[in-house]
C-alpha cells in the first residue's frame, strides 16, 4: 500500500518497576518432658591414721557403682501465615517509522528509483505543567487589555511528548552514510570523501567503551567490598553502595544509571543478528520481630544410705524429672523493589535489491548497484547526563545540534514548547550509529565488444575535488556551461560579490570552516594585499579547472550518473541565515 512502510522500523525503551510486599507470621507451642534416673550400690570405708607427731587423721572413701537412664519427650503445634501483594509499573517510550514518497522529479538517484523517505524526526519526553490563561477586559469597551498565565495548582507536573525535526546535517533518516545508492544525498555532498549521517564508527566504539567501563566499575566495587570490616565497623546500611547501583532511586521515578549498547547486523537476504542488553536492579528490605517463652519444672530426689561399722555397703538413688512448655512467635515483613530496563529495535529494512521501472511496471533482472545488501549498527541508551540535554539544541565544537535550527525558530507549537524546555537538567538519551555498510558494487563487463586504447589522463580529478565541483554545479543550476555562467557560479561559491560591510557568506565557507575568515582579510580598505592576490589567483585557477572539465567531458559524465541539487539553507544560531552544506 501507499503507506506500507509505516512501522517498518521502530525503537523501544522499556522500563518495568515491580514492588512486592510480603508479610510472614509464625507461632509455635510445644510441651516437653525431660527425665533422668540414677541408681546402684554404695561402698564406704572409714579408718584412722596416727603419724609420728602424735596427730590423728580420719580418712573416708566412697565408691558408687550403678546405672543411669535419661530421656525426653516433646510435642509441637506450629501455625504459619503468609500474605503478599505486588504491583508493576511498565513505562515504554517508542518511535516508529513515518514518512512519505519521494517526489517523482527530480529523483536523487534515477537508477534506484523513487524512494519512501522517512520523516527526519526525533522524540523528546518532557515534564510540564498545565497553565490556566486569564484575560482581562475593559468593562466599558469590552476590549481585552491583559492576559495572565498561572500554573494550575490542582494538576501536578506530568509527561508529554514533543516530536521535533532532526537537523539533516546531524543525521538523516533514509540514508545510512550520506549516500543514496552510488550518489550523494543533497545534504551530504561530500559523502564520497567523508561519510555522513549515521555512519560514525569512531563515536560508536567510543560510546561502547564508555558503557563497558561503567560496568567494570560496578564489578570493582563488588570485589573490593570487605564484609568483615563492615561488620567490625557496625555498618548496617548500604548507602555507600548507592552510586554503584544500576538504578538511581533518589529521584521520584527510578532511572537507569547504566548505559545500554545493542549491536545489530541486517542483511537483505533475510538475516538478522541482534545483541540486546537487559538488566534488573533489585533492592530488598526485611524487618523481623520475635517473641519466645520457655519454662520447665518437676521433682528432684537424691537418696543414699548404708549400715554397719567400718566397711559399709548400701545404695544410692537420684531422680530428676522436668516438664514444661515453649512458645515461639515470629513476624516478618519484606519490601522488594525490582527495576528492569531494556532497549529493543525492530528493523525490517528494504530487502528488494532489484530496480523498479515505473514505465514498464517491472523489476530489473539484476540488483541495482549501490543498494544496501547489509549493514551493522549500534543502538545506545545513555544514562542521564547534562551533556545529553545541551547538544539537543546547541552545537558543540564540530558536532551540530540535534534539533533543526530553522524548525526550532518556527511558530510550530512543538517548536515553541521545546524552546522553553530546561535542557540543563540531566537527560537520558537513545541514539543510533552505523559502523558498516555493504552495497551492491557496480557491474563490470568482462567481455567488451571492442578493444579500446588506454584512457587518457584527464585534467580534472573529480575524486579529490567532488565537494568543490558539486557546489559549483549546484550554483550553475540549469544554465549553459558558458565561460560567463561558470565564472558567476565560481564567484558564488568561492567569493560572492557584495557591498562593503554586507558581503554574503560563501558556500565554500560551509565546508571549509576557515574560508570566510580568510575572505574577510581580502575585503575592505584594510585588506591584506598578499591574501587578495592569492584569492584572485585561486578564483582564476578554479574557473580554468571547471572549463577544462566541461571541455573534455568529465563533468558531463558526472552529471549523467547522479542529479546534483543545491543544498537546503538552514539558519545559523549566532550569525543569521547561512547556507549550510
Amino acid at each position: 500500500g501507499y503507506f506500507g512502510y509505516y512501522n517498518a522500523s521502530s525503537v523501544t525503551f522499556n522500563t518495568t518497576e515491580t514492588t512486592t510486599l510480603v508479610f510472614n507470621s509464625s507461632s509455635s507451642y510445644s510441651s516437653t518432658l525431660n527425665h533422668s534416673t540414677t541408681g546402684g550400690l554404695l561402698f564406704k570405708i572409714d579408718f584412722t591414721v596416727n603419724d609420728l607427731l602424735f596427730f590423728t587423721k580420719a580418712v573416708s572413701n566412697e565408691l558408687k557403682f550403678g546405672i543411669k537412664e535419661s530421656g525426653s519427650f516433646s510435642d509441637q503445634a506450629l501455625a504459619v501465615e503468609n500474605a503478599s501483594a505486588s504491583w508493576a509499573l511498565a513505562v515504554t517510550d517508542s518511535l516508529a517509522l513515518r514518512g512519505n514518497w519521494e517526489r517523482p522529479t527530480p529523483l536523487v538517484n534515477p537508477q534506484v528509483g523513487r524512494r519512501f523517505l522517512p520523516d527526519n524526526v526525533g522524540y523528546a519526553l518532557v515534564s510540564s505543567l498545565t497553565a490556566d490563561v486569564y484575560l482581562t477586559f475593559n468593562a466599558a469597551t469590552g476590549a481585552s487589555v491583559g492576559r495572565s498565565v498561572v500554573p494550575n495548582p490542582y494538576i501536578p507536573p506530568d509527561n508529554n511528548i514533543i516530536t521535533f525535526r532532526i537537523n539533516p546535517h546531524y543525521v538523516k533518516n533514509g540514508t545510512l552514510d550520506g549516500k543514496v545508492g552510488l550518489c550523494t544525498d543533497p545534504d551530504y555532498l561530500h559523502a564520497g570523501a567523508v561519510p555522513g549521517s549515521y555512519f560514525k564508527p569512531i563515536e560508536a566504539y567510543r560510546l561502547k567503551k564508555q558503557i563497558a567501563k561503567k560496568a567494570l566499575d560496578e564489578e570493582k566495587y563488588y570485589a573490593q567490598m570487605d564484609t568483615y570490616k563492615r561488620a567490625l565497623g557496625s555498618t548496617r546500611n548500604l548507602d555507600d553502595q548507592e552510586p554503584y547501583r544500576l538504578v538511581d532511586r533518589t529521584s521520584k521515578q527510578a532511572v537507569a544509571r547504566r548505559g545500554i549498547a545493542n549491536t545489530y547486523v541486517w542483511t537483505a537476504a533475510g538475516g538478522m543478528h541482534a545483541e540486546q542488553e537487559q538488566f534488573t536492579d533489585q533492592f530488598t528490605t526485611t524487618f523481623t520481630g520475635g517473641y519466645s517463652v520457655q519454662n520447665q519444672f518437676g521433682p528432684l530426689l537424691d537418696f543414699k544410705g548404708a549400715n554397719g561399722a567400718g566397711a559399709m555397703i548400701g545404695g544410692f538413688f537420684t531422680l530428676d524429672w522436668l516438664a514444661g512448655f515453649k512458645i515461639d512467635i515470629t513476624a516478618t515483613k519484606t519490601r522488594t523493589k525490582a527495576n528492569t530496563f531494556g532497549l529493543n529495535v525492530a528493523v525490517v529494512g528494504e530487502p528488494a535489491l532489484l530496480g523498479w521501472d515505473d514505465a514498464s511496471k517491472t523489476y530489473s533482472d539484476k540488483p541495482v548497484p549501490g543498494k544496501v545488501a547489509s549493514y551493522r549498527f549500534n543502538t545506545f541508551y545513555l544514562p542521564p547526563d547534562a551533556s545529553n540535554g545541551s547538544i539537543l539544541m546547541k552545537a558543540e565544537g564540530l558536532q551540530p545540534a540535534v534539533v533543526d535550527d530553522e524548525w526550532l525558530r518556527s511558530n510550530e507549537p512543538d517548536a515553541v514548547t521545546l524552546r522553553t524546555a530546561n535542557t540543563a537538567n540531566p537527560a537520558w538519551r537513545v541514539l543510533h550509529r552505523v559502523t558498516y555498510v555493504n552495497r551492491i558494487p557496480p557491474g563490470a563487463d568482462n567481455m567488451p565488444s571492442q578493444m579500446l586504447p588506454p584512457p587518457v589522463a584527464r585534467i580534472v580529478d573529480l575524486d579529490n575535488n567532488e565537494v568543490l565541483v558539486g557546489l559549483i554545479l549546484a550554483a550553475l543550476g540549469g544554465n549553459d556551461p558558458t565561460a560567463q555562467n561558470l565564472g558567476a557560479a565560481v564567484m558564488t561559491v568561492v567569493n560572492p560579490p557584495g557591498a562593503a560591510g554586507n558581503y554574503p557568506a560563501s558556500q565554500l565557507g560551509v565546508v571549509v570552516p576557515w574560508w570566510d575568515a580568510f575572505l574577510s582579510t581580502t575585503r575592505g580598505a584594510g585588506s591584506h594585499q598578499g591574501n587578495y592576490r592569492l584569492l584572485q589567483g585561486l578564483q582564476l585557477d578554479v574557473l580554468k579547472y571547471v572549463l577544462a572539465g566541461f571541455n573534455d567531458g568529465t563533468l558531463h559524465s558526472k552529471l549523467s550518473r547522479c542529479s546534483i541539487k543545491p543544498m537546503a539553507p538552514i539558519r545559523g544560531s549566532n550569525e543569521g541565515e547561512r547556507n549550510h552544506g
